[in-house]
């Protein structure tokens, strides 16, 4: 949870909202009675350490990180980032969110399978705006990091 609220630059603020703490790993237990948009949460790590304990699942991790860019949803797939590329270029969630909102056709993620220990090979289309069709396949490296697993670098064709 530290990490990725420091991630922000200095002029900037890293907000940390329900979906993005779910995507990170982190289970969220509401606090409070009342609507849910006025109450708080609260992030549970495992006693004593300071890190959510989940198991390495790198097919998993790109797969919502793909679902998340097909839903235009930015800050659930940079969620999904390692820090220190976070908020960076590409893997920008406002980035993300306006590149993949402006499509004719949405990302459709069509397979997702490992190709080793940290590789996984995911393959997706979409449309963009102009029509041209976009027919992709990603080679996608992951890393185990705050006891999750992110995403570390992508190399697609598309």
């Amino acid at each position: 949870m530290v990490a990725y609220v420091t991630h922000a630059p200095p002029e900037k603020m890293g907000w940390l909202s329900e979906g993005t703490a779910r995507a990170i790993g982190l289970d969220v237990v509401w606090v409070g009675i009342g609507g849910r948009a006025s109450d708080t949460f609260s992030p549970q790590l495992s006693p004593g350490t300071g890190v959510s304990h989940k198991p390495y699942v790198p097919v998993s991790a790109v797969t919502r990180f793909y679902r998340a860019l097909g839903a235009a949803d930015g800050d659930t797939a940079a969620a999904l980032v390692v820090p220190e590329k976070r908020g960076i270029g590409p893997f920008n969630q406002l980035n993300m969110a306006k590149f993949f909102g402006s499509m004719r056709e949405p990302l459709q993620l069509q397979s997702v399978r490992p190709s080793g220990s940290d590789l996984v090979v995911a393959e997706y289309r979409y449309v963009y705006s102009n029509g041209k069709v976009c027919n992709a396949r990603a080679e996608v490296t992951t890393a185990y990091v705050f006891g999750n697993t992110l995403i570390q670098a992508i190399k697609a064709n598309c």
